[in-house]
């Protein structure tokens, strides 16, 4: 063997193994950090979606339900909703505590059928629900069974986020008792 063929093969120094490992975990630490900001917007933005969802499932079946409504009840107010559908049904809608694992309040909707004296089971319709208003836009009605349209405004909240969607509504087979 020649001497200086040993000599031009040295391995790296402590300092220089010592640098590089800095420098690999800095880069490691940089691209876990964008990957973990990464997954919390992804879970910011998949409970947005869902809120507005469930937002959007219940104003859809509000909306549908009151513009085939026969006519509202006086029974309703500004946070409740009794109508008449074209079977004879009153449904009422209205809000309730929601399950231990879900954030905020619960749409309902309950139906007594025509000639029973008792509400059925509610069955939910939406969840996440914060709030919800009614308002019985009709000129001249005095109560809200005079009235033909009926302004919506839901209001959703989960994880500090709040969503507000808001419709107006025309009662098309509205008939008079």
């Amino acid at each position: 063997m020649k001497p200086s063929l040993l000599r031009d093969q040295r391995g790296l120094s402590l300092i220089e193994v010592m640098i590089t490992t800095v420098l690999v975990a800095v880069v490691f630490a940089a691209a876990f950090s964008l990957f973990d900001r990464g997954v919390w917007s992804f879970r910011a933005g998949d409970s947005q979606i869902d809120l507005q969802q469930h937002l959007r499932i219940g104003m859809d079946r509000l909306t549908r339900e009151i513009r085939t409504a026969l006519q509202l009840t006086n029974q309703s107010t500004e946070t409740e909703l009794y109508l008449i559908d074209q079977s004879g049904n009153t449904v009422h809608y209205y809000l309730a505590a929601s399950g231990v694992d879900i954030e905020g309040m619960q749409l309902q909707r309950a139906v007594k059928k025509s000639g029973n004296s008792m509400f059925d089971p509610a069955d939910p319709v939406a969840n996440y629900i914060d709030s919800i208003s009614f308002w019985y836009n009709d000129p001249g009605a005095v109560l809200p069974a005079d009235a033909s349209i009926v302004t919506i405004k839901l209001v959703g909240k989960a994880k500090n986020k709040t969503v507000v969607q808001q419709s107006e509504v025309q009662i098309r087979m509205k008939t008079v008792y």
